[in-house]
């Protein structure tokens, strides 16, 4: 399942995993990010990977989701909140070969996470 929230008062969209995605969540999300960056100018992301277990998730499967996303020109910054070793190193190789500015947080971090994409 894929929900997705506005975090009040800012730019960010909350999108938390939780299991299989199916298209109308991803277009729901996809419409709720355009609205965001249309009103904001540019949208941030909370990603939360929740009722994944990202050891079991190649870094590369991980890639072509955020690759899909068809606005990742509206999206300046993401931060990834997962408890995972690997999405640390793949927060590292995106935010390398995008402009997007990515940083992964640890699950008990997601209040650093907010706060960073707030600044």
């Amino acid at each position: 399942m894929l929900t997705t929230s506005v975090i009040d008062g800012t730019n960010i969209v909350s999108v938390t995993l939780d299991g299989s995605v199916s298209a109308d969540e991803d277009d729901a999300a996809q419409r709720e990010i355009a609205a965001v960056a249309a009103e904001h100018g540019k949208a941030r992301m909370l990603l939360d990977y929740e009722g994944i277990d990202l050891s079991r998730v190649e870094p590369r499967a991980v890639w072509e989701d955020l690759k899909g996303v068809r606005l990742l020109g509206d999206i300046d910054r993401v931060g990834v909140v997962a408890d995972s070793r690997a999405i640390e190193s793949f927060a590292e190789v995106l935010g390398a070969v995008s402009a997007v500015e990515v940083r992964a947080f640890g699950h008990q971090q997601r209040e650093a996470a907010v706060a960073w994409l707030s600044s």
